[in-house]
């Protein structure tokens, strides 16, 4: 693309003096007018008019001279072309085409409650802490002393319940065990009461009822316990005063239970008649073991009975079982 620069011509050196004379004469002309009274205010305007052609007048002296163009020449430059815009290699996608933002992920945070650690007895040894396993809680343990403290925290992406219990405090003082407060005897001896007849009730005096009087102020339970079984001694004699011990064991149901009032053991058999009838087959079964003997029942039958202590030494500790046996004296 050219450009055509017309080129600057001032007034030639010749008519410089002519516009100063000019200028100065109108400049004159405006002045006399001025100090005429009689035409200062028709003339006002006028002068003021005058005045400002001679000053451009002037001006435009000390101006730079004014650019004509010359007809007759003419000097073109020819300017700078900007560069075409390149296309692009790849048409840059449109908002429609290009992939959704993912939307932000706020972690979730989930609340919970921690489980309550806890504490289980051992005899004569600390209590056994058990400590939970929970998602979403850490627990920790500090001991000072004979004190635990176990602390519960959350993990990452969780939080504790408002409110909710994070401490528990345990004492680990070794439980102690204790011994039983009463002496027990190696036997208890009673004496059958004498009836009349064959009875489904029988009734024991107890030579020292005082174990049972002591059972009963320490608060140490106890039960009277019977053997399925009754075991029925003999004494066989045979030629030549040959004496032999023989026995039969014959089944039974009894109950024993003690009579505190009249410190008496009292035995309930289940089936009196019954029970002569088992008694009764047994002695027959001896004779028939020993032809020609003499089978005479010694002694009192052994019932099976006994006391039993259930004695709980401590927390944490199994209950001690203690076994007495009643013996039965025969009758005098």
């Amino acid at each position: 693309m050219e450009l055509c620069v017309l080129p600057q011509t001032g007034a030639s050196d010749a008519t410089w003096p002519i516009v100063i004379v000019v200028a100065a004469a109108l400049i004159v002309t405006g002045g006399v007018l001025l100090r005429s009274g009689a035409a200062r205010r028709r003339v006002l305007t006028g002068v003021g008019a005058l005045a400002i052609v001679g000053a451009l007048a002037l001006g435009s002296v000390a101006a730079a001279p004014s650019a004509q163009a010359d007809a007759g020449t003419r000097d073109c430059v020819t300017a700078p072309t900007a560069p075409a815009p390149t296309q692009p290699s790849e048409v840059a996608p449109s908002a429609s085409e290009l992939p959704p933002r993912p939307e932000p992920t706020i972690p979730e945070i989930v609340i919970v409650t921690p489980a309550a650690p806890t504490a289980a007895a051992q005899c004569g040894l600390a209590p056994a802490i058990s400590i939970p396993t929970q998602e979403g809680v850490t627990y920790t343990e500090a001991q000072e002393g004979l004190t635990l403290t176990v602390t519960a925290a959350a993990q990452p992406g969780y939080v504790l319940a408002i409110g909710a219990p994070a401490s528990w405090t345990f004492d680990l003082t070794p439980t102690p065990v204790a011994e039983l407060p009463v002496e027990l005897p190696e036997r208890i001896v009673a004496l059958p009461v004498p009836q009349e007849g064959p009875s489904e009730e029988l009734r024991l005096i107890v030579f020292e009822p005082a174990v049972f009087d002591e059972l009963a102020a320490e608060g140490v339970s106890y039960q009277l316990t019977t053997a399925n079984a009754v075991i029925i001694p003999f004494t066989v004699y045979g030629p030549g005063d040959v004496q032999t011990t023989d026995s039969e064991t014959i089944p039974w149901l009894a109950t024993l239970a003690y009579d505190e009032a009249a410190q008496q053991l009292v035995l309930a058999i289940a089936d009196g008649e019954a029970f002569q009838e088992r008694a009764d087959a047994a002695y027959a079964a001896v004779e028939a073991r020993h032809p020609g003997a003499e089978v005479v029942q010694s002694g009192f039958p052994d019932l099976g009975l006994a006391l039993d202590t259930i004695f709980e030494p401590g927390p944490g500790c199994a209950p001690e079982v203690s076994t007495v046996p009643i013996v039965v004296a025969p009758p005098v």
